[in-house]
């Protein structure tokens, strides 16, 4: 009888958790590999795609979406690029690892296509850890990575703002101490 019940509610928590996603319409990607520059732009800025994005091997996706538009989304229907930013532990220090991804990042916002384009650097954690010290370190390694990118591509700091999130975010469906949840998102501020 206590299974059962169990199980009602936690159907019950699932259906609410997908509702809350689909009205918020939020289209997440999450890739392990970096995706080219233009279309990564054309994600998160909205733009209409030439061509069907392409995959390479090894990229996981996870897309979580009730619509999509071909035009700039809303804040409440925004197209979101993650990415698996490494750090150094405990750390702000970008690893070597993380530089293809924020290098194909520097490359959009420095491409005339979408020089006008306005960026928010959300940094995410995974559970692991307090509250307050997730919050500190996510935003720290986002203004880390807003910094390499106006070091590295003379992007303006004024075209960036930096959120830190900590492990209040995790992605919808996946264990929050998962660590896929250590994350930077990238999405239009326009």
């Amino acid at each position: 009888m206590k299974i059962n019940k169990f199980v009602g509610f936690s159907s019950a928590l699932v259906a609410s958790s997908i509702y809350a996603i689909l009205a918020s319409a939020q289209q997440v990607h999450v890739y392990e590999q970096p995706i080219p520059a233009e279309q990564m732009g054309q994600l998160i800025f909205g733009a209409k795609p030439k061509l069907e994005p392409e995959f390479t091997s090894g990229t996981r996706s996870l897309k979580i979406s009730a619509k999509t538009t071909n035009t700039a989304p809303s804040p409440s229907e925004r197209n979101s690029v993650a990415y698996p930013i490494e750090f150094a532990f405990n750390s702000s220090e970008i690893m070597q690892s993380a530089r293809p991804f924020l290098d194909e990042i520097g490359k959009m916002l420095a491409s005339q296509n979408f020089a006008e384009g306005n960026l928010i650097v959300e940094g995410h954690t995974d559970a692991k850890g307090s509250d307050n010290y997730n919050r500190y370190l996510s935003e720290r390694r986002a203004q880390a990575v807003s910094n390499y990118l106006v070091q590295n591509y003379g992007i303006s700091s004024s075209r960036l703002k930096v959120i830190g999130l900590g492990k209040t975010k995790p992605l919808p469906g996946t264990d929050p101490f998962d660590q896929i949840n250590r994350r930077v998102e990238f999405y239009s501020a326009n």
